[in-house]
C-alpha cells in the first residue's frame, strides 16, 4: 500500500502480485498486453536516457557511479552507442526484455540477446521468432562471458533476468551473469528492468556486493527496493486503471503526453520526499502547479525530441530494408545470384576422420548466433518401389557410430527408412556458405537410448508424440489434433509422459560424407569421405 508520508507510492511483493492478479483477471489484461506495454516502456526509457549519438538525459548527471557507470563521463560516452545487451530471464522479466530488444531495434539500436533458460511456451517462442526475424543475434552464456569484457562490447546492458516474484540464490548460469555485473567487474551502464536482478525486493541489495545499476525502470508501480536504489528512475507500465489505483491508494505522476515513461529522478532514501531543488528528482505531484506544468512540457519535449531520432533512424533502416524487398522480389529466380567468398576447403584442413571434420564444422555452424537451427538436416528416404521423399528433421546427436534424430517410427519416413534400410541427408549452413552430404545404413536405436533422449524432451513435445498419428489424414481438421491433445493430458495429468512404444530414433551409419565448400566462380570445393575396403576412410576430391 502507500507508504504514509511518501509523494510515490512503492508496493510490497504481496501487493505487486496481488495488482496483476487484478489486471490479468477482472480487468480483462491478458499476460502478453501488459508484457507488450511494459517492454515499449522499457525501450522507451533507454532511448530517453541513452540517446544514439547524444548524451545521457539530463547530461548523465544522475546516473549512479557505482557499477553501473563510472561516473557521468563513462555514462555520456557509452550513450553515444547503440550497442544493448539484452539479459532476458525465464520469466515475464525476461518476456519483458525481449519485448524492449523488439523496440530498440526499430528504434534503431542494435541490441544482441542473452536467454539462457527459454521459456517453452507459445507466447515466449512467439517473441524470440519476433526478435529473430529481424536478425536480432542471441548468444548463449558462454559467448556474453567469453572473450573481451562486455564494457568493451556493449554500451548498454538490458537487465530483465529476474522480477518481483524471484526468491532464492540465482542457479548457473545465471550467478555468474549477474557477477560479470556488478560494481568490479565494470560493466557497461545497467539499466534494470522493474527490480534489479539480485535484489530482495522489499529490502533491495540488503547485504551489499549486488548490482549497481545507472537506470530502474519500475513497472506499474516502484516496488518496495526502490527506496535503496540511488541511480536515474523511471516509471514505465502506462495501464493502471482508476479501479486500481483507488484499491491500492496508488500516488503515482502523470505520464506528459503520449509518453510511455516518466523520469522520477534519483530514487530516494527510505522514501523521503525530495526537496523541489532536487535537480532529477522533480516532484511533479508535490510540486506547485506551474512548476509541474513546466516539468511535465520539459519531459514532454525531451522524450518527443528522442523519439524524433529514433523514428528517424528506424524510418531510414525500414526504407533501405523496403528497397531491398522491392528489388528482391522484382528479381527472377534465373537472376537471384550471390558470391561466394566465405572460405575455402583444402586436402589439408580436413581431419582424417569425417565425424571430427564434422564436429569441426558443426561447432562452428552453432557458434554463429545469425544460424537459428545449425542442426536441421534434409533427409531423403525411399519406398520399395524408388519414390524418393524428403523432409527436414532436427539432427539430435552424433559420434563416431553415426547420425541420430528422432521421429514417429509410424510415419512414413519411418516405414521407409525400416524397409529400405538406407538414406542420406544434406546440411546447408548458409551464412558459412557449406554443406554436408552423408549416406549410409539406417539403424533403429536401441529402447534405452530412445528413452533416454525422450526423457529431455519438453512436456508438450512429450504429450504430442502421444497425439500426432504422424502423416496420416485429419478428416476432422485442427481441432481433432487440439481434442486428442487435452486427452492425453489428462491421461498423464499425474506423472511423467512416457515414451510412446511407436516413437524412437534412427542412426545413420555413414559410408560416405561429404563436405561443400562455396567458392567464387562457382568451382566450390567438393571433398569426399569414402569408407575404404578394408577399413578406415579414403578421401577423394570432386569437381564442382
Amino acid at each position: 500500500m502507500a507508504t504514509p508520508g511518501a509523494p510515490i507510492t512503492y508496493l510490497s511483493q504481496r501487493d505487486a502480485a496481488a495488482l496483476d492478479e487484478e489486471l490479468m483477471g477482472p480487468l480483462g489484461f491478458s499476460v502478453d498486453q501488459l508484457m507488450e506495454l511494459a517492454g515499449l516502456s522499457v525501450a522507451c526509457a533507454v532511448a530517453a536516457e541513452f540517446p544514439i549519438g547524444g548524451p545521457a538525459a539530463g547530461g548523465g548527471a544522475a546516473v549512479g557511479a557505482a557499477g553501473g557507470a563510472a561516473g557521468a563521463g563513462a555514462a555520456a560516452a557509452a550513450a553515444a552507442g547503440r550497442r544493448v545487451a539484452v539479459l532476458a530471464g525465464p520469466g515475464n522479466n525476461g518476456g519483458d526484455g525481449l519485448v524492449a530488444a523488439r523496440h530498440l531495434w526499430h528504434f534503431g539500436y542494435a541490441p544482441t540477446i542473452c536467454y539462457p533458460r527459454p521459456t517453452d511456451r507459445p507466447l515466449y517462442n512467439g517473441l524470440v521468432t519476433q526478435c529473430k526475424s529481424l536478425g536480432i543475434p542471441f548468444i548463449p552464456p558462454e559467448e556474453l562471458l567469453g572473450g573481451a569484457p562486455l564494457r568493451e562490447r556493449f554500451d548498454v546492458v538490458l537487465d530483465a533476468l529476474f522480477g518481483f516474484s524471484f526468491k532464492g540464490q540465482p542457479r548457473p548460469p545465471f550467478d555468474a551473469v549477474l557477477q560479470a555485473l556488478k560494481p568490479e567487474a565494470s560493466p557497461p551502464p545497467i539499466v534494470s528492468v522493474d527490480i534489479p536482478s539480485g535484489w530482495d525486493v522489499e529490502a533491495g541489495d540488503a547485504a551489499g556486493g549486488g548490482l549497481r545499476p545507472a537506470v530502474l525502470v519500475s513497472l506499474t508501480a516502484p516496488k518496495l527496493c526502490a527506496r535503496h536504489f540511488e541511480g536515474v528512475h523511471y516509471l514505465g507500465g502506462r495501464f493502471v486503471p482508476p479501479a486500481i489505483r483507488d484499491k491500492y491508494g496508488l500516488r503515482l505522476p502523470p505520464y506528459p503526453g503520449t509518453a510511455q515513461c516518466v523520469r522520477l529522478g534519483p530514487a530516494t532514501a527510505a522514501g523521503a520526499a525530495p526537496g523541489p531543488s532536487a535537480p532529477a528528482g522533480f516532484d511533479l505531484w508535490d510540486a506547485p502547479p506551474e512548476a509541474a506544468a513546466r516539468a511535465a512540457s520539459e519531459a514532454a519535449r525531451a522524450a518527443s525530441a528522442a523519439a524524433a531520432r529514433a523514428a528517424s533512424e528506424a524510418a531510414a533502416l525500414a526504407s533501405e530494408a523496403a528497397r531491398a524487398a522491392s528489388e528482391a522480389v522484382a528479381r527472377a529466380p534465373a537472376d537471384m545470384r550471390i558470391k561466394y567468398e566465405a572460405g575455402t576447403l583444402t586436402e589439408g584442413d580436413l581431419d582424417p576422420d569425417p565425424i571430427r571434420q564434422f564436429d569441426r564444422w558443426f561447432k562452428e555452424a552453432a557458434a554463429d548466433p545469425a544460424i537459428q537451427e545449425p542442426n536441421a538436416i534434409a533427409v531423403a528416404s525411399a519406398d520399395s518401389g524408388g519414390a524418393v521423399s524428403v523432409r527436414m528433421v532436427l539432427l539430435k546427436q552424433y559420434d563416431e557410430r553415426g547420425f541420430c534424430f528422432f521421429t514417429n517410427y509410424n510415419s512414413r519416413k519411418g516405414r521407409e527408412l525400416q524397409a529400405n534400410g538406407r538414406a542420406a541427408f544434406t546440411q546447408w549452413w548458409d551464412r558459412l556458405q557449406r554443406q554436408v552430404r552423408v549416406e549410409g545404413v539406417v539403424q533403429r536405436m536401441s529402447e534405452e537410448e530412445s528413452e533416454a533422449y525422450f526423457a529431455t524432451r519438453p512436456r508438450a513435445s512429450q504429450i504430442g508424440a502421444w497425439v500426432s498419428e504422424q502423416s496420416a489424414p485429419a478428416p476432422g481438421g485442427r481441432a481433432q489434433l487440439e481434442a486428442r491433445e487435452r486427452e492425453v493430458e489428462a491421461r498423464f495429468a499425474t506423472g511423467p509422459v512416457p515414451k510412446p512404444p511407436h516413437w524412437g530414433g534412427f542412426r545413420i551409419v555413414p559410408d560416405a560424407v561429404e563436405f561443400w565448400q562455396g567458392r567464387s566462380g562457382r568451382l566450390h570445393d567438393r571433398l569426399r569421405y569414402a569408407r575404404a575396403p578394408g577399413g578406415g576412410w579414403g578421401v577423394e576430391r570432386l569437381q564442382p
